[in-house]
């Protein structure tokens, strides 16, 4: 039987008793999630989650159609081309509702397990001190990661071919479209933190030891990013897996700094950077259609293949696994000497 279910004779609950204290001390009357169904409680909080954003794109698209468009459209015309000035609100709101929600779910269930915050790593405030200097670090993790497809050429195919015109981008249009993409990073990356490393990761650990922690909420991680798997099974694989070995340097650097700002700063930076850059890139080879379609298309999964193996794909694929995993290990060891 489960620390949640086995009762003493007093009728109280049996004392919890941490395999691993992630971040902070956890009390006798901690029930941290289990990881053999935290998968589940994690699906169904992103269900609320989604809801939030949907109702948040509903309000904003609306607002935006009321403000842009005035209250005399074509209702049927507006929904079957809507334009950016509803599109862009309405996808921004999806975002922020969904991952503002996330963020919010995820500390009501650490509360609701009956545990502080810090015991999930929630202790700073999550812009503070330990993030920027970790955002800096995302936006070098980034170009790291990006060597192969600079040295090697793109391994995918997903880059489009052309001579880019950068004037392009030099507008204000591209210039508000990324500061648009700057608030919805900065909440959507720290809100990937506060799920998987702070509920998840110091949960399973104290349930189920540190190594089962990391691997657990790592694993998750991935999976949470396997979309391509549907539209090709061996490319959705093969991401779950370089979004682990991510997930698993994000764990390690929670553990070792005490809190999941540093982690979040990461991965903001390496995910802005990412963006904004392909982003500008399409645009600026001038066949992208309007910077909304730009930004999508570099979100496009659609038509995906997985390429030949050879030298190229597995240079790829040792830079982008082994340094994550390279740099969780050092964190670990540096966690230990604290």
């Amino acid at each position: 039987m489960t620390d949640d279910t086995q009762v003493e004779k007093t009728g109280t609950a049996k004392p919890f008793h941490a395999k691993a204290i992630v971040f902070a001390e956890m009390p006798d009357t901690a029930r941290p999630v289990s990881g053999w169904w935290g998968w589940l409680q994690g699906l169904l909080l992103w269900v609320f989650a989604a809801i939030i954003g949907i109702i948040m794109a509903g309000i904003l698209a609306g607002v935006s159609a009321v403000i842009f468009l005035g209250e005399n459209v074509d209702q049927e015309a507006l929904a079957a081309n809507p334009p950016a000035e509803i599109m862009v609100p309405a996808i921004v709101g999806f975002m922020i509702g969904f991952f503002g929600g996330t963020t919010l779910l995820s500390i009501l269930k650490v509360k609701m397990e009956k545990r502080s915050l810090a015991s999930a790593g929630l202790g700073d405030f999550l812009y503070g001190a330990k993030f920027w200097p970790g955002f800096v670090g995302g936006i070098l993790l980034a170009v790291l990661l990006t060597i192969p497809t600079v040295f090697i050429g793109d391994v995918w195919g997903a880059v489009p071919q052309g001579e880019p015109d950068w004037s392009l981008v030099q507008t204000s249009q591209f210039a508000i479209a990324l500061v648009i993409l700057f608030v919805v990073v900065m909440v959507q990356a720290p809100a990937e933190e506060v799920m998987f490393r702070g509920w998840m990761f110091s949960g399973f650990g104290a349930r189920h030891g540190l190594s089962a922690g990391l691997l657990l909420s790592s694993l998750f991680f991935g999976l949470a990013h396997g979309d391509r798997f549907f539209v090709n099974p061996a490319v959705g694989i093969y991401y779950i897996i370089l979004t682990a070995a991510l997930g698993y340097m994000f764990a390690a650097m929670s553990r070792a700094t005490g809190s999941v700002a540093a982690a979040a700063g990461v991965h903001t930076g390496y995910n802005l950077t990412l963006l904004s850059v392909g982003a500008a890139y399409i645009v600026a080879l001038g066949d992208g259609g309007s910077i909304l379609e730009s930004f999508m298309s570099i979100l496009d999964v659609s038509d995906i293949e997985f390429p030949p193996i050879g030298p190229a794909l597995l240079t790829d694929m040792a830079v982008r696994l082994l340094i994550p995993i390279g740099i969780g290990i050092w964190f670990l060891n540096r966690s230990k000497k604290a």
